[in-house]
């Protein structure tokens, strides 16, 4: 049995509903079709409104972690130069004498020249330094050959390793073992100033080039590749003591 419906809940249907009270009966007084398709679209069109917010703010969070995790690895990658940089050790008159023919060169030799990888041209550099990272098996604070360069463990993937040999081990082959210091390197220079300020692409402590002096400065630029963009980190380094061109 149908129970009966109170007159003011007939009024207010009357008033509110989306179609006329008058064409409906008291025993069919649910939602028509047309209203159950309107209701229908605009749950579709909210819907679709909030998941395209949903996903929006999902993306620019997924964007702004990778470009987070890239300005990290850049400012750690600096970082690490900086520290090595600012510790390098050289050899000084008159314990230092130029190379002759034939002769050993400086163990302290301080050499940044450019390299051939994939079709394209990138720096790297050796140099001893006293800001070694110590190991478990070698807490020992002394003096390390450092050596930058780029390798390309996949095809069009390029990254920064860092190898380091402390002092007597200076002269070891690279390595696949050496740490990758900073990965998706797309573009690196290194540049150098004398005492005079002049800049220079490279660099040999041992040539006659450059009188047999130490840069007293070191200018770097890397190139991380992003999401958006490539995302650059640049800085010049001082280098506190330096071997000036008067050894002869």
């Amino acid at each position: 049995m149908i129970p009966r419906i109170h007159s003011s809940i007939l009024h207010l249907r009357f008033h509110v509903g989306l179609l006329p009270f008058s064409n409906r009966s008291i025993g069919n007084s649910g939602f028509t079709l047309v209203e159950i398709l309107i209701a229908i679209f605009l749950f579709g069109i909210l819907a679709a409104t909030i998941f395209g917010s949903y996903h929006s703010v999902f993306s620019d969070a997924s964007s702004l972690n990778s470009r987070i995790s890239d300005d990290e690895a850049g400012i750690i990658c600096i970082d690490r130069i900086i520290r090595d940089l600012s510790s390098a050790a050289f050899s000084f008159p008159p314990q230092y004498q130029p190379p002759g023919f034939n002769s050993r060169s400086d163990p302290h030799r301080f050499l940044g020249k450019t390299e051939q990888l994939g079709g394209k041209n990138f720096p790297s550099l050796q140099f001893s330094s006293r800001s070694r990272v110590p190991t478990e098996a070698d807490f020992q604070d002394r003096i390390s050959e450092i050596l930058y360069y780029i390798d390309e463990p996949d095809n069009n993937h390029y990254v920064l390793r860092r190898a380091d040999h402390p002092y007597p081990n200076f002269g070891q082959p690279r390595s696949n073992q050496d740490p990758v210091l900073c990965e998706k390197i797309k573009f690196i220079s290194l540049n150098y100033y004398d005492n005079d300020g002049k800049k220079y692409d490279r660099w040999d402590s041992d040539s006659r080039e450059f009188d047999h002096a130490t840069p007293a400065a070191v200018e770097v630029r890397i190139d991380i590749e992003s999401t958006d963009s490539a995302r650059i980190y640049e800085t010049k380094i001082l280098i506190p003591s330096c071997r000036k061109k008067s050894v002869r």
